[in-house]
């Protein structure tokens, strides 16, 4: 192990100036996708953390992140400054699942449709959707949903299941989302799920 401490700066204007300034206490800190902690009141944060290269993650969600790769001796300490980029959308891919189809078939008569994010196998609380999206076989969106769906505590309902299914239906084969939505602490939540259609 060894010792880390993070500086988290944000870019602000004064006066016509681009000038650094602490980014104050709340920051999130992660040491290879790993949360160590949050800052202080100071913008700071000092954590043990594996020693060896780390990549080191500075975000205020939903849209300010930086990094700085850093390499640590076994035992030792070192201090790195992160300047937050504020138009950086923070997404976490987040294991998805369509809770009416859990072999990746949904019945074409299905009387709801909800998806959830599930982190260590649980529900993740959501307050906001940020994008549902059909796809083609290239990736490509065809059609936003997102008005189709509305969140409800750990789900992201269709307020008409049938008419989601009719759109859904209308493309050949497997059928692909791509979907993000909020968590309570701001973090952008996404993935894709592909199902069928019986």
């Amino acid at each position: 192990m060894a010792r880390l401490t993070v500086r988290a700066r944000s870019v602000v204007t004064e006066a016509g100036q681009a000038v650094e300034r602490s980014a104050g206490a709340g920051v999130y800190i992660r040491a290879d996708d790993i949360p160590v902690g949050r800052t202080s009141k100071g913008g700071e944060l000092t954590a043990r953390v594996p020693s060896g290269q780390l990549r080191i993650t500075a975000i205020v969600p939903p849209h300010a992140f930086g990094e700085r790769f850093v390499d640590l001796p076994a035992g030792g300490a070192d201090t790195a400054t992160i300047v937050l980029d504020p138009d950086k959308e923070v997404t976490d891919e987040t294991d998805l699942v369509l809770v009416e189809a859990p072999a990746g078939v949904l019945r074409a008569d299905a009387k709801s449709l909800s998806l959830r994010f599930l982190e260590d196998g649980r529900p993740i609380a959501l307050t906001r959707i940020s994008r549902i999206e059909l796809l083609d076989a290239g990736g490509n969106a065809v059609r936003d949903l997102s008005p189709l769906f509305r969140v409800a505590g750990t789900a992201i309902a269709a307020a008409d299941p049938r008419a989601v299914i009719a759109l859904a239906a209308a493309s050949s084969g497997s059928i692909r989302l791509r979907v993000a939505a909020a968590d309570r602490a701001g973090f952008v939540r996404s993935n894709q799920i592909a199902f069928t259609i019986r």
